[in-house]
């Protein structure tokens, strides 16, 4: 079985010299770990993201109809592409015994495999070197999650397919 390490923090930024989207996670550990995603594996984050999301849901104890959970899903993307994200940590503190500068990041590489998962809780599991880097968030926290890495691919010029008139990005 592989190590799982969990974060509740994670930033997408864009590197125009690598063609890729960097990754930063903050772990519960206090450590952090940077890897990069390429336009395929967003691509593919897209497609599975929204398909969790057009899953039937209950508000107020009924199943919205297919045609109410596009509404709903509307409203709740266009809110939350709106609503002002929180500014990524700063970077842990790692002074060494001898007060020494904090180490550099902890560099991966490129991340071949992410997996989501809904339910109570929604899991994104990012599969680098052996070890599972997990993101565990409530539902409207991941979708503020997904919002981040579209602005970022949208920054990036990187024109994903989107079939769904739902996902509404600023700027699009």
């Amino acid at each position: 079985h592989e190590p799982l390490l969990r974060s509740r923090s994670i930033t997408f930024g864009y590197s125009d010299t690598e063609d890729r989207v960097w990754v930063r996670m903050l772990l519960e550990n206090k450590s952090e770990v940077n890897f990069w995603i390429n336009r395929r594996l967003c691509k593919g984050v897209y497609e599975a993201m929204a398909g969790l999301l057009l899953k039937p849901i209950k508000i107020d104890g009924k199943e919205l109809s297919a045609q109410a959970l596009e509404k709903h899903l509307k409203a709740e993307f266009y809110e939350l592409s709106r609503s002002t994200f929180d500014p990524a940590p700063p970077p842990p503190e790692n002074k060494g015994l001898d007060g020494q500068a904090a180490q550099k990041p902890n560099w991966l590489g490129l991340c071949h495999t992410i997996s989501i998962s809904s339910g109570p809780q929604w899991l994104m599991s990012f599969k680098n070197k052996g070890t599972n880097y997990q993101l565990a968030l409530d539902r409207r926290s991941m979708i503020k999650v997904f919002v981040g890495l579209l602005k970022t691919c949208d920054r990036a010029g990187w024109d994903l397919p989107n079939p769904h008139e739902w996902i509404c990005v600023s700027g699009r």
